[in-house]
């Protein structure tokens, strides 16, 4: 790793002894990722059975000689048996390549799905049909999600398994990425495949920007306080921008392009899988958790300049929860407003 994270501005506790000690772990994953061979076998799409614990993204995966093989699966988010008809079953006769699960949230996408593609480069596997059990809002990848496939070129070849289906044959890509697993360099070739497709334009040239969440309707209803930092890097001359409202087009420009940018820590941070060499990014905790998937890309993208400022108030340590799973108290706290000063020359309360 060439390039730590600076942590001088979070609060001095237990959770910036943690990040001291697990920034400088090595996540890399030096061995070669390699395609997974099952034959004979079923695919049991995403099922939530009553009366028992449920995935939060389901029941489903590849079931194999009665058993899930564990590469289908993504521990405690999808996975598991259920019973089935397999005189009911869809039938697949061609070999495919099969991804796990498509689900419509854009850092479980980033770091659960685009992980599985690095195999689209390789000759021997460029025509064939790509299964994916889904967990989506719609009966359809639509949006971003849809638009990444298709600037991979893979959009054609996406089979959806919404029924239990029995396969002939089928190959799993070893993941190149992932929540709290090693990252390896074949998930930086389907990012490449995206600039690739993505020229530059200047639109976002030299910009200080700041993504914001206060426009995001969860956030709206469980997070507090952005709109007074949001309003404070405004007055410094960052542009304001909200993520979701952007194509992905739009955002890998922006971390092309923009010399600056700043969000709340959770998903936003995972694009700078997108960055630019040099790019400095802040990102600002929103709660003390320490998200271990932003470990992993930090890491990999070394060339990118971060800082951690802490900015949850401090009621939150009372009882923290994982990300996604409880509100967020925020506020300029004084590590913020030391930041302001240090790094802007500017005096913020």
């Amino acid at each position: 790793m060439n390039n730590t994270p600076c942590i001088d501005y979070m609060y001095e506790n237990e959770y910036k002894t943690k990040m001291s000690k697990l920034i400088l772990e090595d996540y890399e994953n030096k061995n070669q990722v390699k395609m997974n061979e099952f034959s004979d076998c079923y695919i049991l799409s995403v099922k939530f059975v009553s009366g028992v614990e449920n995935p939060s993204w389901g029941l489903g995966g590849v079931l194999k000689d009665g058993n899930i093989v564990p590469s289908s699966i993504i521990q405690g988010a999808f996975g598991g048996y259920y019973d089935f008809d397999k005189k009911l079953c869809d039938e697949i006769e061609e070999t495919v390549i099969h991804i796990p699960i498509v689900k419509d949230h854009w850092g479980h996408f980033l770091i659960d799905v685009l992980c599985r593609f690095w195999f689209i480069n390789l000759p021997e596997f460029k025509n064939f049909t790509i299964t994916c059990c889904v967990n989506l809002k719609t009966p359809d990848i639509v949006g971003n999600f849809l638009h990444v496939f298709e600037l991979l070129g893979v959009a054609d070849r996406l089979r959806l398994i919404t029924k239990p289906t029995h396969c002939k044959k089928l190959f799993i890509p070893d993941y190149s990425l992932g929540f709290n697993r090693s990252w390896s360099n074949k998930y930086l070739e389907v990012i490449k495949n995206l600039l690739l497709k993505t020229p530059l334009n200047n639109k976002y040239k030299h910009k200080k920007v700041y993504f914001t969440r206060t426009r995001f309707l969860k956030s709206r209803i469980f997070e507090i306080g952005e709109k007074q930092i949001e309003k404070a890097f405004r007055k410094i001359g960052f542009e304001i921008l909200s993520p979701e409202k952007m194509s992905i087009e739009e955002q890998i420009l922006c971390f092309q392009e923009a010399d600056e940018i700043v969000s709340l820590s959770g998903t936003i941070p995972h694009n700078i899988v997108f960055a630019r060499d040099g790019l400095r990014f802040t990102i600002l905790n929103r709660q003390p958790v320490i998200l271990l998937p932003q470990l992993r890309i930090n890491q990999m993208m070394s060339h990118v300049q971060i800082y951690y400022v802490d900015v949850w108030h401090p009621i939150m340590k009372i009882n923290p929860k994982p990300y996604g799973r409880g509100g967020a108290w925020i506020y300029i706290s004084q590590k913020l407003s030391d930041y302001f000063y240090e790094k802007y020359s500017v005096n913020v309360k």
